[in-house]
C-alpha cells in the first residue's frame, strides 16, 4: 500500500525536470571576505615585508585585530555558502501540475488550483526613486480560491503572501520553467 501511495505523489515520467543552485553570490563574497582576512593575517604575521616603515609596530596589532574580527566570519559564510550551493532546487512539470522541492520542502501545485501563471523577469531598482528595490525573478501564481495561500504556505515567499509568489535565482531559470509550463498547460501561462 505504501508503494501505491509513493506512487501518487510522484511526478509522472514524462515530467520536464528543472533543476538549480542557489548561493553563488553568497559564496563569492563571503571567499573575498576571506581573502581580505588573509591579507590582514599577512600584515600581521609579516609587518616588516608588507608594512613601510612608519607603521611597522602598531601593523600586527591592525592586523590580528582585523582577522580575529573577519576570519570566523567568513569561515562561517564559506560553509553556509557551501551548503546553499550544494542544495538543489527541483520543479517536474507535468500533466498533473508543478512539482517544486524548494528549501527541503515538497509540494505539488495542481493545474486545478490556478487561473494562471507567469513569470516575472528580474529588474534593478529605478535609479532616481529612493524607495524603490529591485524586483527579484519570481513565478507569479494567480490562485482559484483563498485556500492557495494557506495550502502552499511553505514553499511561497513570506513576504508576498498577498500575491503568492516564489523567488528564483535568475531569469534563465524562470524562462526554463516558464518553457516547461507553456508546454504542459499552454493556456495557464500568461
Amino acid at each position: 500500500m505504501h508503494a501505491v501511495q509513493t506512487e501518487l505523489w510522484a511526478p509522472s515520467d514524462s515530467a520536464r525536470r528543472v533543476s538549480y543552485r542557489e548561493g553563488w553570490g553568497l559564496l563569492a563574497g563571503m571567499l573575498f571576505l576571506l581573502a581580505f582576512a588573509g591579507l590582514f593575517l599577512a600584515v600581521a604575521l609579516f609587518p616588516d615585508e608588507i608594512v613601510t616603515r612608519k607603521g611597522r609596530d602598531f601593523a600586527p596589532y591592525v592586523g590580528w585585530f582585523f582577522t580575529v574580527l573577519l576570519g570566523p566570519l567568513a569561515l562561517i559564510g564559506v560553509i553556509g555558502g557551501i551548503g546553499m550551493v550544494a542544495q538543489i532546487h527541483r520543479v517536474f512539470v507535468d500533466e498533473r501540475g508543478l512539482w517544486l522541492r524548494i528549501h527541503g520542502k515538497t509540494d505539488l501545485v495542481s493545474w486545478s488550483e490556478l487561473n494562471a501563471i507567469r513569470g516575472q523577469l528580474p529588474q534593478p531598482k529605478v535609479e532616481d526613486d529612493r524607495g524603490s528595490k529591485p524586483v527579484p525573478a519570481a513565478l507569479l501564481f494567480q490562485p482559484v480560491d483563498d485556500g492557495f495561500v494557506r495550502r502552499h504556505a511553505h514553499i511561497l515567499d513570506k513576504q508576498q503572501l498577498d500575491s503568492p509568489q516564489i523567488t528564483l535565482p535568475g531569469k534563465s531559470v524562470l524562462r526554463r520553467i516558464t518553457r516547461a509550463v507553456s508546454e504542459a498547460r499552454p493556456g495557464l501561462l500568461r
